[in-house]
């Protein structure tokens, strides 16, 4: 009987860089924690804000998105400071970013073609745009790491 092959990803071999035995713990032997992070719930509520922010830009449904996403934000600590983090976050980035020199064309589109940094990795962004030339590509201040 073979293994199956690894999926080889950008976080795998960024964590292979710094430690090999957790790449053995995590991938090979498959030990996750049994919590996930904090900042982890953190961040994916903030991409979800973005997202729901670019598609239609209504910062009243992007706050209600919060309020949805965290319910126990008056009973629970971490939510509370989630909560309101992400709405202070959320109405400054509405403000400075209130217009745009770019359409958003969709979100999730696969990125395909060169990278200029060695940094920059092929992978989904958040959302593509479409600048006054007509071509498609990710915003730079919003260009994302590939999912993982």
């Amino acid at each position: 009987m073979t293994a199956a092959p690894v999926v080889s990803t950008y976080s795998m071999w960024s964590l292979f860089r710094n430690c090999r035995k957790a790449v053995d713990w995590r991938y090979q032997q498959r030990l996750v924690p049994l919590q996930r992070d904090r900042n982890l719930h953190f961040g994916s509520l903030i991409h979800e804000c973005l997202q729901a922010w670019h598609q239609r830009r209504d910062l009243d449904e992007v706050l209600a998105l919060i309020d949805k996403l965290r319910p126990n934000h008056l009973q629970d600590d971490n939510q509370r400071r989630d909560w309101h983090l992400a709405i202070a976050m959320t109405k400054a980035y509405a403000v400075q970013y209130a217009t745009e020199s770019f359409e958003v064309i969709g979100t999730g589109k696969e990125l395909r073609g060169p990278h200029r940094k060695p940094r920059q990795r092929r992978g989904v962004a958040k959302f593509c745009a479409r600048r006054q030339g007509g071509r498609h590509r990710p915003h730079p201040r919003r260009a994302l790491h590939p999912r993982t």
